[in-house]
């Protein structure tokens, strides 16, 4: 009994995986993302805009705020400072793709997603003003849809 008890604890040590290899491995995703300011010294008390910039891998395309019978809406959670406010995403005129019968609303190629950042009142120039968002967004083909995130930051 002692030695199938020692057998089996040395096939675990053999079999399971070494902390190298646990190791997160980079995350691939089928639509690169960046977040861009209109400016790098932003007023305080003014609007500034953002832009999702979005470019989808050849074949893959991402989805509009109504996207139809099948997608998911794009959503970002924002962490900002104290007296900023994030507006509303505002979205390109999308295209039309039908699969397997369904409407979908997408972009295929390269596009950007705006919004007005309101900046705080009071912030004094060159005090650090960071932006930092959970995007969460739906890619597909013709054949699969993958739910990616992304962690946007300023």
């Amino acid at each position: 009994m002692i030695r199938l008890v020692l057998w089996v604890a040395a096939m675990l040590s053999v079999l399971s995986p070494a902390p190298a290899a646990l190791a997160q491995v980079p995350e691939q995703r089928h639509i690169a993302t960046d977040l861009i300011a209109e400016t790098d010294r932003p007023v305080a008390g003014t609007t500034v805009s953002l832009a999702i910039q979005m470019r989808p891998e050849p074949g893959w395309h991402g989805y509009w705020k109504n996207p139809g019978d099948s997608g998911i809406e794009p959503n970002v959670s924002w962490t900002l400072p104290r007296g900023a406010a994030a507006g509303p995403l505002e979205y390109p005129v999308p295209e039309r793709l039908i699969v397997g019968g369904l409407m979908n609303y997408v972009y295929e190629g390269p596009y950007a997603l705006l919004l007005k950042l309101k900046v705080p009142d009071g912030l004094a120039a060159g005090t650090p003003l960071p932006i930092r968002g959970k995007f969460d967004y739906l890619v597909c083909t013709r054949e699969i849809c993958v739910p990616e995130s992304a962690d946007l930051a300023l």
